[in-house]
């Protein structure tokens, strides 16, 4: 039974690590856009 708590909870952890990954490239992605936006509203 411990062995089948402990896959569970590095799959978890394995879950909000990749939400986590997933929100930073989503936030770096939406700056690089904006800048982006702003470079191309320069011309």
């Amino acid at each position: 039974m411990a062995d089948d708590s402990k896959i569970i909870d590095i799959n978890s952890r394995r879950k909000n690590l990749t939400i986590i990954l997933v929100r930073m490239v989503m936030k770096v992605g939406k700056m690089t856009m904006t800048s982006l936006a702003k470079e191309i509203s320069k011309d």
